[in-house]
């Protein structure tokens, strides 16, 4: 007689009759079979929910919430439908909800911590699902049938305990006070990188001030109804208990002027131990996601700066290190007197993404020259800007050559970078020092007014 197994499958075989009378099946090998075609149901759901995306554009609410109950009733809902089709088990509506998680917790994680997350995601499923396959008897409970639910909420159980005990994202502190640089601006105009961005790159270093004049800067809270939107006139006019500040990128000009005549970057200086930080911040009002990542960009799997990058609002930079020439013997850079001293430039800190890349002033200009880069006899450091993400390198990106033989230590990943459209404001004559601005700080250091703010750009 034909009868179903714990594992989803129809199977024929022998009967045996237990002594309570109860009919089971014999062992079968189909498990394998019925896990796929739940892993299948498990990417329609998902698909489900990628299509009304992609059909609605906005008004997702609470997009996790939305993403949940449309990839859950998704999954019932088509189990349902082609389970005497398929000749499986349909997972339970309750079981649905836990398969749900699959792909809106696992996929996000896995992308996230890479290979320690896939191996832990993945190979908690593979485990639990053959142990519970060898542990569960054929006549188990209808509730653990089909029992690969099982397998998922453990390894979903584990995700969480991964990120609990202080394995997972970290939220970023507050920068605290800093003692202030005397002619910190005079010394960042000298030393301020000269950019490079990717020919086919449409976004360019903003001037805050200049787009909060231009009315292109918004401040706004969240609401029950949706966001509460005020427009900025001037940096001083920033409410700093607000929410967000939305930035409208219109205020780039021409792409042809690559930033137009307002284009500038940022400058915080501080000291420690007798040593000058410049520390550059550059603002792009959008940072397109990279081609291939648009999956993890779908309601309920985005998980910002963390799998999603496309996002308006974007603060990248790098960091321009000055030690005393008494300590830094060898470094071919000229010293030049400071009011903190007699300063060289010694190393160049770039900001690909999570993290700073130290490099020293030795090692660069040695791999500028050998990969026929060089910027002349000037001091100021070559930063090549990645197309959408913004990151910042020593050398092009994905340009014929081997560069990253040559400065060992920083690869590029997935970004792009040629180097061939060079910024509008590189040169002193362009630039004078409009293009160049402090970071407000107070007297003791402190930030004050819109560098201040504690919620998101964009």
């Amino acid at each position: 007689m034909r009868l179903p197994s714990p594992s989803g499958i129809a199977v024929t075989g022998t009967k045996a009759v237990g002594r309570t009378g109860k009919v089971v099946a014999d062992k079968s090998p189909h498990w394998l079979r019925a896990t796929g075609i739940l892993a299948l149901l498990t990417l329609a759901g998902l698909g489900v929910l990628l299509v009304l995306d992609a059909a609605l554009k906005s008004g997702l609410w609470g997009e996790w919430a939305f993403a949940l109950v449309v990839c859950w009733l998704g999954i019932w809902l088509i189990g349902r439908g082609l389970h005497r089709w398929l000749r499986f088990r349909p997972p339970q509506i309750w079981q649905a909800l836990i398969l749900a998680g699959l792909p809106l917790v696992g996929a996000p994680f896995a992308a996230l911590t890479w290979w320690p997350g896939v191996v832990l995601f993945v190979g908690a499923l593979i485990m639990l699902l053959l142990v519970l396959l060898w542990w569960v008897p054929w006549n188990a409970p209808e509730i653990l049938q089909p029992i690969h639910w099982l397998p998922v909420l453990a390894a979903i159980v584990a995700i969480w305990a991964y990120v609990a005990v202080g394995n997972g994202p970290t939220t970023p502190a507050m920068a605290g006070a800093t003692q202030p640089v005397p002619d910190a601006l005079e010394l960042a105009y000298a030393y301020r990188p000269l950019l490079f961005f990717d020919s086919r790159e449409n976004y360019f270093p903003m001037n805050i001030a200049r787009a909060m004049q231009d009315g292109l800067v918004e401040q706004c809270t969240y609401g029950i109804t949706g966001p509460n939107c005020d427009e900025v006139d001037a940096p001083q006019d920033v409410d700093l208990n607000d929410d967000y500040l939305a930035v409208d990128s219109g205020a780039l000009g021409a792409r042809s002027a690559t930033g137009g005549k307002f284009s500038a970057l940022y400058v915080h200086a501080s000291r420690k131990d007798r040593a000058v930080y410049l520390d550059y911040w550059v603002y792009y009002a959008e940072n397109p996601n990279p081609l291939g990542n648009h999956f993890l960009c779908a309601p309920g799997l985005q998980w910002s700066e963390l799998t999603c990058f496309d996002h308006a609002g974007d603060w990248e930079g790098l960091v321009v290190v000055l030690e005393p020439c008494s300590r830094s013997a060898g470094i071919q850079s000229t010293c030049r007197s400071t009011d903190e001293g007699r300063l060289r430039i010694v190393a160049v800190e770039y900001a690909a993404h999570r993290g700073l890349t130290r490099f020293s002033w030795n090692t660069l200009i040695a791999g500028w020259r050998k990969a026929k880069l060089g910027n002349g006899a000037s001091e100021r450091p070559l930063a090549f800007v990645a197309l959408d993400s913004h990151a910042s390198y020593p050398h092009p990106c994905g340009a014929p050559g081997s560069f990253n033989a040559i400065f060992e230590g920083l690869g590029c990943g997935p970004d792009v970078a040629d180097g061939k459209l060079a910024w509008g404001e590189n040169s002193a004559a362009e630039c004078g020092k409009s293009c160049l601005h402090e970071l407000p700080i107070t007297s003791d250091g402190a930030p004050t007014g819109w560098d201040a703010f504690a919620g998101h750009w964009g």
